[in-house]
């Protein structure tokens, strides 16, 4: 290996370790597209069912659910979970309790 090969192994042996053990905001790839996903709609009041239904293919009180299961399992920080609580209510939340 010459020295130019080495070095690019490095780097890419560097990052790849750096990708490993760096923290992570949510568990998974999975869990992050859908806190972000929520995230993104938010603002508006949260997604509409036609659009949580065509990019998970579930209810959008299934997405609730499972939305509330991974930020409990994320590294939110308290500013995002305000934003999603407004937007994504609980059952509890939804009927007044």
């Amino acid at each position: 290996m010459n020295p130019q090969e080495y070095r690019r192994w490095r780097q890419r042996r560097h990052a790849d370790w750096t990708e490993v053990h760096r923290k992570r905001k949510h568990p998974d790839k999975d869990s992050e597209f859908l806190i972000n996903f929520a995230a993104m709609w938010a603002p508006y009041g949260g997604a509409a069912e036609e659009e949580i239904l065509a990019h998970f293919g579930m209810t959008t009180r299934r997405f609730i659910d499972r939305l509330w299961q991974l930020v409990s399992e994320s590294n939110c920080d308290q500013e995002e979970i305000r934003s999603l609580a407004s937007a994504y209510p609980t059952i509890g939340q939804r009927n007044g309790s």
